[in-house]
Order: structure tokens, then C-alpha cells, then sequence
């Protein structure tokens, strides 16, 4: 905390605090998804998000995106945290197609994937999934999922981007960063290293208020030790792994045979 700190401070952020948004709340005029009918893959495998006519004034919305391949609990636990720290209303989880900085990468299919989400979520009102990127062809890259929200939900709608801070040495190779952070307050869920250590490296690429507003999105939380890429492998060897996953997502995925060895 004391390493934040002083980061802001050499940047110039009075009163700044790690865990909490010194954004205002933008004003939206459109309607916001809220949790609606349960996930139904239909025959085309086009997977859909939820909607619904609830109006959105006023609403700070995160959006946690990743393969969720499989959904775990420390998902939930980082979304808990910034609805807490950052008081957001809502928080949109986007599974992705194709991520980019994981062109070879097999994911389980999208409608499995987004399934395990609302069972996942089922239970949490302000948690919904967004299912844009699974029916987008090409790369999910975030610049494009952030606009066709903003065109969704309106262009003051007040979007805070969920990242890892294990994540931001690669932010300045991203599609039309400085695009992405003019229209979105990052959240930064710090994991390992020091923040000023990582604002020192992006400076090189990032403007002064782009690091500013990295710096204002900083969120200290206590550590999850789980990775899907460890319940795969995990999932692969047989184990029972139903205590690291929310409710029914065990279930679901064992109905359904993934992960298994071939």
C-alpha cells in the first residue's frame, strides 16, 4: 500500500486511495441486461446475453472479462472486490471467443462456457454475463466488446475495465489503447510486484493521465490462489475440484465430460 502511495503522490494524486474509484458516475439513458431467462445455446450456437428494460441511470458498471474456462471462485472473489471497493452496481462478465494474446489456445465451447457463468452467478443479482464476444468473429479484442457497450447502454455509460495487474506490461501492445483508456476507468487488481515498479515501465509508452488513471484504479485484495489452467489440468487427472468452483459448476462439467483426458 505504502509503494501505491507514493506512485500517486509522484504522479500528483491528492487524496488518492487504492481502494476506492475517485471517479463520478456518468449518467446513462439506456437500458441495462439485468439476469433474465436461464442460458439456452440455440441451434446455431450463437450465445446471447442477458437483457432487460430496468433503466440504467446512474449506474457505475465493472466488466470482468477472460476465457472462464472453467468459471472459479476467485472470479467471484476479485468481482466482490471491486463492487465493494469501487462501488459498482453491476458487473458484467465477458466470456471471450478468441483471445488475442492466446491465438493457438482450444477453449471449451462458448455455450459450455457461458453456462458454467450463470450457474455461477445464478445467485448474485448484480453479477449478469455479456455474451457479445462468443457471436463476434475474429479476435476479442477489448477496445471493440467497450463500444458496442457504450453503444448498448449509452455513451455515458460509466465503465470500469477489471484487469491484473499481472496483465498491464502487455496493456501498451493492446488494439487502440489509448482509445480503451480514454472511455473506461481500469481497475487494477493487484497481484504481484510493486505498482510503481509497473507505472515505471509504462511510462515509456502511456501518457501522463493514462497513468493517472491506472493509478486511481489500483485495488488491493487478499490473494486467490486458483488458476483455470491449473483446475484443467487438475480436472485432467481426475481430481475432485468442486470446492474451488461456485455452485453447480461441478456438476455441469462433469454432466458434461470436459476437461477429461482424451
Amino acid at each position: 500500500m505504502d509503494s501505491t502511495r507514493k506512485m500517486a503522490a509522484k504522479l500528483g494524486l491528492a487524496g488518492f486511495d487504492a481502494r476506492s474509484s475517485a471517479r463520478s458516475p456518468l449518467r446513462s439513458t439506456q437500458a441495462l441486461p439485468r439476469r433474465g431467462d436461464r442460458f439456452r445455446p440455440e441451434p446455431a450456437k450463437k450465445v446471447q446475453g442477458n437483457r432487460s428494460k430496468e433503466p440504467a441511470q446512474g449506474q457505475k458498471i465493472g466488466v470482468l472479462g477472460g476465457s472462464f474456462d472453467p468459471v472459479h471462485r476467485g472470479h467471484l472473489h476479485v468481482a466482490d472486490a471491486a463492487c465493494a471497493a469501487f462501488k459498482l452496481d453491476r458487473v458484467l462478465f465477458v466470456p471471450a471467443a478468441r483471445p488475442p494474446h492466446k491465438p493457438d489456445r482450444v477453449l471449451a465451447a462458448g455455450e459450455h462456457r457461458m453456462a458454467m457463468l450463470e450457474l455461477a452467478l445464478a445467485d448474485r443479482d448484480h453479477f449478469e454475463t455479456w455474451g457479445g464476444e462468443l457471436n463476434r468473429a475474429g479476435p476479442s479484442y477489448t477496445l471493440q466488446t467497450i463500444l458496442e457497450l457504450r453503444e448498448q447502454f449509452g455513451a455515458h455509460s460509466d465503465l470500469h475495465l477489471i484487469v491484473g495487474s499481472d496483465n498491464l506490461a502487455g496493456l501498451p501492445t493492446w488494439n487502440r489503447v489509448h482509445e480503451l483508456l480514454e472511455i473506461v476507468q481500469p481497475i487494477v487488481v493487484l497481484r504481484r510486484g510493486s505498482p510503481r515498479d509497473v507505472l515505471d515501465q509504462l511510462a515509456k509508452s502511456l501518457s501522463g493521465p493514462e497513468l493517472e488513471s491506472l493509478a486511481r484504479g489500483f485495488l488491493e485484495t487478499e490473494p486467490v490462489d486458483l488458476s483455470s489452467t491449473q483446475l484443467r489440468v487438475e480436472l485432467r487427472r481426475g481430481e475432485n475440484v468442486a470446492a474451488k468452483l461456485p455452485t453447480g459448476v461441478w456438476e455441469y462439467l462433469r454432466e458434461k465430460h470436459l476437461y477429461r483426458q482424451p
